[in-house]
């Protein structure tokens, strides 16, 4: 399933989406939340605690859910919102978060089950030729893109 979280200053009605969400997924043995969750996994916009990300943990069970960035790439933020990479959110107020991701449930089926195997960002580059009316770069989105690769792993 796909989302697009309540964005800005909405960090309870964020939390009740994903409890809504977590009581459709979980009784599937596989599934795929992905999208714009409108919060960073490290750090809350406004700095507070504890942060937003709990609410992943919270009702995405870590025994059954992993989050594929920090799983597959524990050493690289993978930013999906990024004003020094993209040149279109240029003039923007420096910020640097990871609001985009794919977070992946899979139960054994016989001894079987599906692995994640990569995750990328997509969109990091201008669109050659193009400009804005601001005669400025312009990029796929304000924010990258996600593409994940998973394997059907036998016992």
């Amino acid at each position: 399933s796909t989302v697009h979280l309540e964005s800005l200053n909405s960090a309870p009605v964020r939390k009740k989406q994903l409890e809504l969400i977590s009581k459709i997924l979980l009784p599937y043995p596989n599934s795929i939340l992905l999208g714009d969750f409108n919060f960073d996994s490290d750090q809350n916009f406004d700095g507070g605690e504890p942060t937003e990300n709990k609410n992943i943990e919270t009702y995405f069970p870590q025994q059954k859910f992993v989050d594929l960035w920090p799983t597959l790439h524990p050493d690289h933020k993978g930013y999906t919102f990024d004003t020094i990479v993209n040149l279109m959110l240029s003039g923007q107020t420096y910020e640097r978060m990871r609001y985009d991701r794919i977070i992946f449930g899979s139960e054994p089926f016989k001894g079987n089950r599906w692995k994640p195997k990569d995750i990328k960002l997509l969109g990091t580059n201008e669109i050659p030729g193009i400009k804005n009316s601001d005669n400025a770069k312009v990029f796929p989105s304000d924010h990258f893109g996600l593409v994940a690769d998973f394997v059907w792993e036998t016992a």
